[in-house]
């Protein structure tokens, strides 16, 4: 489905990422994990067309999207969900998921797009009492739901989310990845950004680790996390005691 090769991407003189290739396969759910820093959001970022890669190519379903402008990578069906939700503070919610659709009004009816915004509604309850709301005035975990309706309102095939769990309570964070995952199973494919390791790990099929603009390690997200390595540097001593039954999980 997408096939990043050896892309580097730059700020300026800064190599921020640097000869990076990850591959995923429709309906999978892959994690990109690594400290602050790692070089994570750029590569969303050069993946979504917001940067362009100095060297390297970006395949997605067989068309190279290299240097394609933003637009044309939403038209394609990738989406990304920004750290820090980004929601349009001014706008009501409805306003808001209403504005996710904005490809799609030329091609579709006002019909099917309702018919969407009524599925975000049975997705997240919440978005439907709080529709008239001022998006700027819901708590944390409703402004990320938010986020993530407003990207499923252009019928996306792959998702991009950047940082979900970020300043989410822990039970906010599990029931944004179960959402996650019911997502998947209905047929979107995702790429998750995390600093979560340890819950990145437990809802993704497989995993990148990214050490200062490089991927240093690869592989099944249930190896990796049994991997002392990762325990060390990623997941901490808490984790390990939630998988060994010392904490509830």
């Amino acid at each position: 489905m997408l096939d990043v090769t050896n892309v580097s991407t730059y700020y300026g003189q800064i190599e921020a990422v640097k000869d990076v290739s990850i591959s995923i396969k429709s309906g999978e759910i892959i994690s990109i994990i690594g400290n602050n820093g790692a070089g994570k959001t750029t590569l969303i970022n050069t993946i979504s067309g917001l940067i362009k890669p100095k060297k390297g190519s970006i395949t997605f379903n067989g068309v190279e999207i290299t240097t394609s402008t933003v637009n044309k990578i939403v038209n394609l069906g990738i989406v990304q969900v920004p750290e820090g939700r980004e929601v349009f503070s001014s706008l009501t919610v409805k306003e808001n998921l209403e504005l996710g659709a904005y490809s799609r009004y030329k091609k579709e009816s006002k019909e099917d797009i309702s018919e969407s915004l009524e599925d975000i509604y049975m997705l997240f309850p919440i978005l439907k009492m709080r529709e008239k709301q001022v998006a700027g005035t819901l708590s944390g975990g409703e402004q990320q739901m938010l986020a993530i309706g407003r990207g499923l309102m252009s019928k996306p095939k792959l998702m991009l989310l950047d940082e979900p769990s970020l300043g989410l309570a822990p039970l906010v964070v599990e029931e944004v990845f179960e959402t996650v995952k019911k997502l998947n199973k209905s047929g979107t494919t995702f790429i998750i950004v995390e600093q979560n390791a340890f819950t990145a790990l437990k809802y993704s099929e497989r995993a990148y680790i990214f050490e200062l603009g490089k991927v240093v390690l690869q592989g099944n997200s249930r190896d990796l996390l049994n991997d002392p390595k990762i325990e060390e540097s990623f997941l901490g001593k808490k984790a390990i005691k939630i998988k060994s039954g010392g904490y509830d999980a």
